[in-house]
């Protein structure tokens, strides 16, 4: 361990040292801009792909201090033809992009299919612009894995009365699937809180009757599989090595239980009526087996951000981190899921924790 904190610290010194040194160049590299081609498939709906350009790193947007007016660089390709093959069928050519109505969306150009993606489909994409030339790149959709079961372990319980009944608590569930033997699979879990409709208090104008079930997302230092990807270093070093993305590297063709565990999770509850409605809240699972362009994408994401390769990169003591894509122009990324959405109400819990809270009180 001291060997491993010696050689970082004479690394981030040597990182200090470097950084003090600053020269102006031109780099010699290609500038010509290229199609840029994304589209995120998810299985059951329309494909749509994004399609824009590629630009020189000093033509981006900036802001005209003398003028008082800001510069953006408009990067759609309104003028491209969009096909799309499943296997070698051509299923469908879109050559007019669609208009985005929301204002963070307008700098974007959207080609959107009638085709709606299905498991197993070879789907590729081939973009041909007159003024950016073409992009073509290929994924398959992957099939959906299916949760068995769900078991929910609450620990740690405590309710505080500040007005209402807020109840703190260690929550901890255990999803268990079993993974296709055979394949290499990919796997991504997303956690998101859901509740009833408030309701209003007839003797009290413009308050309402609730149950809010609140959580800071899943903690991924708690399922190993989370942190497969991540070396000792970066464990040591970043203090979370975890994202809920994993291959099946550990598990191919095992029955598993993925430990997930929420961060700070509490319920809200202002239910004075005991109104039993109210307390259907809980949490909506989604569990997605994703493409391996899927997995890199946002692996190589986690590396840039969290890893010390990265970190050592940036100070010039390792080699750069360079990007991913599938596409033929090297920008852009073809990606799929297949999802499996799963509701776990904790009304039994609620209900019961309050009840017992309020026996105790009596």
């Amino acid at each position: 361990m001291l060997k491993i904190i010696f050689h970082l610290t004479i690394a981030a010194l040597a990182a200090v040292s470097l950084s003090s040194c600053y020269t102006d160049f031109e780099p010699d590299i290609p500038s010509d801009p290229v199609l840029c081609l994304n589209s995120v498939i998810e299985a059951g709906k329309p494909v749509t792909v994004d399609l824009s350009r590629t630009w020189r790193y000093s033509d981006g947007s900036y802001y005209d201090f003398d003028n008082n007016k800001n510069h953006t660089l408009d990067t759609r390709v309104m003028d491209a033809s969009v096909s799309l093959y499943v296997g070698d069928v051509l299923k469908e050519t879109v050559d007019t992009p669609d208009v985005p109505t929301s204002a963070n969306q307008r700098d974007r150009s959207f080609y959107s299919f009638d085709y709606v993606a299905c498991p197993g489909d070879e789907i590729r994409l081939v973009a041909v612009s007159k003024k950016y030339g073409e992009a073509e790149g290929s994924v398959t959709v992957p099939h959906p894995v299916d949760i068995e079961s769900i078991d929910f372990t609450p620990t740690s319980v405590k309710v505080f009365n500040w007005g209402y009944p807020n109840i703190e608590f260690d929550c901890a569930f255990k999803l268990i699937f079993t993974d296709p033997a055979g394949t290499r699979d990919f796997y991504r879990v997303t956690a998101e809180p859901y509740r009833h409709e408030m309701i209003p208090n007839p003797d009290k104008p413009g308050d309402y009757y609730f149950v809010d079930f609140r959580f800071n997302g899943i903690d991924c230092n708690v399922e190993p599989l989370f942190s497969e990807h991540a070396g000792i270093l970066d464990l040591i070093m970043s203090g979370s090595g975890g994202m809920s993305l994993f291959t099946d590297r550990q598990i191919q063709g095992k029955t598993y239980p993925l430990d997930i565990s929420l961060s700070y999770p509490t319920v809200v509850v202002n239910n004075p009526e005991d109104i039993d409605s109210l307390y259907d809240a809980g949490v909506v699972f989604r569990f997605c087996s994703v493409s391996e362009s899927y997995y890199t994408y946002f692996l190589l994401d986690w590396v840039m951000d969290n890893s010390v390769g990265s970190n050592l990169s940036e100070a010039g003591l390792s080699d750069l981190v360079e990007g991913y894509s599938n596409v033929s122009t090297r920008a852009g990324i073809i990606c799929a899921f297949s999802p499996r959405e799963y509701r776990y109400s904790l009304r039994d819990f609620i209900k019961n924790t309050v009840a017992d809270s309020n026996s105790d009180a009596e």
